[in-house]
């Protein structure tokens, strides 16, 4: 009778915790909730950039002038600021479309592609006049300046990289093929590697700058729209953004497989990694930055998603100046404007 006894009052006492759990009753709990990582930006200006609407996209920087450089493209301009002085100077004009953008340091030059026109127009940032152009005929898109040997890489058309010398600002024989337009691209010079956004072909290819085959391809598997792309060349990563749906895949480059997958916010457009922080940045057109931080091994981690505006969807990371420049375009009554950010 004891040991019955004792069964049913463990019964009786388990059946009545469960009836309390299920009340949604609040219990003791061990394991307290994590909490939020500290925001890794501080916004420190906004400057505006008055008479400019539309969609804003890359952004170039000279760092010896504090100067930035905004490709208003639903403006057709170029938006030139001192972010020094935190003041709008003026606009260049007579741009189609302005995408991709890159200021020449050796040259005190800027090269500026143009979406409309086809055209890679180059400028004197001493007089600001432009002094050549280059024709890729179509859809001359994102832009990466190789300071080693000043040579410029363009996406354009239905499918390649042209390559420019930007000491005589002309256009190289030789070029990267691909199977569609070329979003993101980013280059690994230890190992010879340029990485491809190619989100019509739903795919990654991976081309050899000496050869300039692109014959290796990493289709996308389990997301599509693959625009913004990062690179971490020490450690062998690509961080790849998507769209569809909203997440960030680190692809590790030897073999070619994904390590980790992050939620992102919506319409990522630019990606950058800090390499000192081990931080992403993604700046997202649904009105975020997204801070992803590398904890160690494959961990990569969201620490912050911080509150920008609609459409804020490119931006420029300076490594050397531990800021971020963000494009904010015009919103209402709101001008449009540049928005810079320190890290902390």
């Amino acid at each position: 009778m004891k040991y019955k006894f004792l069964s049913i009052s463990t019964l009786l006492i388990l059946a009545i915790t469960l009836l309390y759990i299920a009340s949604g009753a609040k219990l003791i709990s061990c394991t307290p909730k994590p909490k939020e990582e500290k925001e890794v930006l501080t916004l420190k200006a906004k400057i505006p950039m008055p008479k400019v609407s539309g969609r804003l996209d890359h952004i170039a920087y000279d760092a010896a002038n504090q100067r930035a450089y905004v490709a208003a493209l639903g403006n057709n301009t170029v938006e030139v600021i001192d972010v020094g002085k935190e003041k709008h100077l003026f606009s260049l004009k007579g741009s189609s479309e302005p995408q991709g953008i890159a200021y020449i340091p050796a040259y005190k030059r800027l090269a500026v592609a143009n979406g409309g026109s086809g055209l890679v127009n180059f400028y004197d940032c001493t007089t600001n006049e432009g002094i050549a152009s280059v024709d890729l005929v179509q859809d001359a898109d994102d832009m990466v300046l190789d300071t080693s040997n000043n040579m410029i890489y363009v996406g354009y058309g239905i499918g390649g990289i042209a390559m420019i010398d930007a000491k005589t600002m002309t256009k190289q024989p030789l070029s990267i093929n691909t199977d569609g337009h070329p979003e993101a691209f980013c280059f690994d010079f230890v190992r010879y590697k340029v990485y491809v956004n190619v989100p019509s072909a739903n795919e990654i290819q991976i081309g050899d700058l000496m050869s300039s085959n692109t014959k290796l391809k990493l289709k996308n598997k389990n997301a599509q729209s693959n625009y913004p792309m990062a690179i971490d060349v020490k450690d062998s990563r690509i961080f790849v953004g998507y769209r569809s749906p909203a997440k960030l895949e680190v692809i590790e480059t030897i073999k070619g497989y994904v390590v980790s997958s992050i939620p992102i916010s919506d319409d990522a457009d630019d990606l950058f990694y800090d390499e000192q922080d081990s931080l992403l940045f993604a700046s997202c057109g649904a009105g975020f930055i997204d801070v992803i931080k590398w904890k160690g091994a494959n961990e990569y981690v969201r620490i912050n998603q911080i509150t920008t505006a609609k459409g804020a969807r490119t931006c420029l990371y300076l490594p050397q100046q531990r800021e971020l420049l963000l494009a904010v375009p015009k919103n209402g009554k709101d001008d449009a404007a540049l928005w810079v950010y320190s890290i902390n």
